[in-house]
């Protein structure tokens, strides 16, 4: 489900994270109810009673969270634990440009923090910068993380 800005809705309940995720994957892998159930290797009313009751087993949530193309449930759980949940890029070769764009959105981003503190600064604008850095910042954590993996080539000319 989408809203108005084209951005992934964030759940207010656990309820609705449970229906985006099964609403995900019917619309984006044609994947009804009762597909699901037979993929999660279940019955339907174990599935239905999981699904309706908010009580799927944790070593479910991932199976599900795969089959749905979709973590809403995982995302919901996170924040309501108070964790920070950042979407981790795939990763590839850095260019300076990546840097150096990523340090301007550094600027930017205190600039929004510093005005949003003194009322003048829009807060979904100041969100979405803050997101945005904390995105770049994961790509390189993750790129740096995998340079002893063949499958990424960061520092071969």
């Amino acid at each position: 489900m989408r809203n108005n800005g084209g951005k992934s809705r964030r759940p207010t309940s656990l309820a609705e994270a449970f229906d985006l995720d099964e609403a995900n994957a019917l619309k984006a892998h044609r994947r009804p109810r009762k597909q699901m159930e037979e993929l999660m290797g279940t019955n339907r009313s174990t599935y239905a009673r999981w699904v309706s009751d908010c009580e799927m087993p944790a070593g479910r949530l991932l199976q599900f969270a795969v089959l749905c193309g979709s973590a809403h449930v995982i995302e919901y759980l996170a924040i309501a634990c108070g964790k920070l949940v950042v979407s981790i890029p795939t990763g590839k070769k850095a260019k300076a440009s990546d840097l150096g764009e990523m340090q301007a959105n550094f600027g930017k981003a205190v600039m929004l923090l510093e005005q949003f503190y003194r009322g003048q600064s829009d807060l979904s604008e100041t969100l979405g910068v803050l997101n945005e850095v904390l995105s770049q910042v994961a790509y390189h954590r993750e790129n740096v993380i995998k340079t002893g993996q063949p499958e990424l080539e960061l520092f071969e000319e």
